[in-house]
């Protein structure tokens, strides 16, 4: 019998959506008794989860609400989470996801102990690959391995932009013994838009494989909508960890980069 842990890092979400999310699991789980799960829900806020229920039962299904006492972010969450689980596989679940079809979580489970991967449906953005030539030429991590490529696309060439795939964060699954070798997510990342790029490229570098899963289409990330403020701050937040992503992991392994990216 498998083993996974559903990790969902929440910061004030309702607790609604968070069962919403919790009773789409254990109705998906119905059809997959090969599998022992529990839920540990990382409490980053003020909230209180305490009203919270899964199904009964002696083992699968059990829930664990962790109190971290202040924001750790979405990767800060998502490491206690790994830390505190005694599964084989990892699913980061974000709260407002809701399975539609079980075989999602079959297959990712399937195709992450079969390939030792990260696993899920992978995205596609062209706002990712960006190029050296658009960053200064300073760091606090590694100031002397900055390299300049003055003839390189830009920010206004982006028509020779090449679009990268990633794992969907809100939706990823992993051997847990993946995350170890690697450290887990990086908690630099806050607060934690991006993380999910990080981790996968960390994975890489480390040997794993990033492998595509056909489940876009069973699962719903429903979050609802955003104020354009909101809108505005995401993408703030994202443009940082993506800059933080290049300084301290692309910049020092260029040629793998463009390797992972090709």
């Amino acid at each position: 019998m498998e083993t996974v842990s559903f990790i969902c890092t929440v910061f004030n979400h309702s607790p609604e959506l968070v069962q919403r999310m919790i009773n789409s699991v254990n109705k998906a789980m119905l059809y997959r008794l090969e599998f022992n799960y529990d839920f540990l829900i990382i409490n980053n806020g003020e909230q209180d989860y305490t009203s919270l229920k899964t199904i009964d039962g002696d083992t699968r299904g059990l829930l664990t609400i962790v109190d971290t006492g202040s924001n750790l972010g979405y990767c800060g969450g998502n490491n206690i989470g790994i830390s505190k689980s005694n599964a084989e596989f990892i699913f980061i679940i974000n709260p407002d996801i809701i399975i539609t079809n079980s075989l999602c979580i079959d297959w990712m489970v399937g195709s992450s102990k079969l390939n030792h991967s990260v696993s899920g449906w992978m995205i596609g953005t062209n706002e990712w690959y960006t190029y050296a030539s658009t960053f200064p030429t300073a760091s606090k991590y590694e100031p002397d391995l900055l390299p300049f490529y003055p003839t390189e696309p830009t920010l206004e060439k982006t028509g020779r932009w090449k679009a990268f795939r990633y794992i969907d964060g809100s939706f990823m699954c992993f051997p847990r013994a993946l995350a170890i070798d690697i450290d887990g997510f990086d908690e630099d990342i806050f607060p934690g838009y991006f993380g999910e790029n990080v981790f996968c490229f960390k994975a890489f570098l480390a040997g794993y494989k990033i492998d595509n899963v056909p489940c876009k289409d069973f699962y719903e990330h429903k979050h609802g909508k955003r104020t354009s403020e909101y809108e505005s701050q995401i993408h703030t937040w994202s443009k940082l960890g993506r800059q933080l992503f290049y300084e301290k992991y692309a910049l020092r392994n260029w040629d793998k980069f463009i390797e992972y990216l090709n």
